[in-house]
């Protein structure tokens, strides 16, 4: 994992490019919801993401939180942001189609991409790519329409 075309435990590897990087997604809320996905997908006439699924994941020194209003689900879409000492689980997929996330994202105007390094469920670190809402929109309030259920189910996947 965390960028190389393979290893000496056995395991295949993850298929990189030239360089040897592999194209990591660490997803976190809707985006690990395989019928979100794919309802958001068939609502548009997109193709389901080509994700390959590695792991789980920490994103430590971040948290979860809705401070960004969702027109399409009434209220409080997820983020992540910086906290010291605390950790965002997600799911941590091989992407190589990241124009497909930049759509479902609203990439680069509501959401942007953002380098990031998780603990992968085998302890090892590994460079990501994940989403946050952009700077133009996290507004100083906390969208809390469904947000404590939301945020459950979130950390639960």
């Amino acid at each position: 994992r965390g960028g190389t075309g393979g290893g000496d435990d056995g395991e295949p590897g993850l298929a990189g490019d030239e360089s040897g990087a592999v194209p990591v997604y660490v997803a976190d809320g809707s985006n690990l919801a395989t019928q979100d996905v794919a309802r958001w997908c068939a609502a548009r006439s997109q193709e389901r993401p080509s994700w390959r699924w590695i792991g789980q994941a920490e994103l430590p020194d971040h948290t979860l939180t809705y401070h960004y209003h969702s027109a399409a689900r009434d209220g409080g879409a997820l983020d992540v942001v910086p906290q010291r000492g605390a950790s965002v689980p997600g799911g941590l997929f091989e992407v190589h189609d990241f124009e497909l996330l930049d759509v479902k994202e609203g990439a680069p105007s509501r959401y942007e991409r953002f380098e990031c390094v998780v603990l992968d469920d085998a302890g090892a670190w590994c460079d990501a790519t994940t989403y946050r809402v952009t700077s133009a929109h996290r507004p100083c309030l906390l969208y809390t329409s469904g947000a404590p259920e939301r945020l459950t189910r979130a950390r639960q996947r």
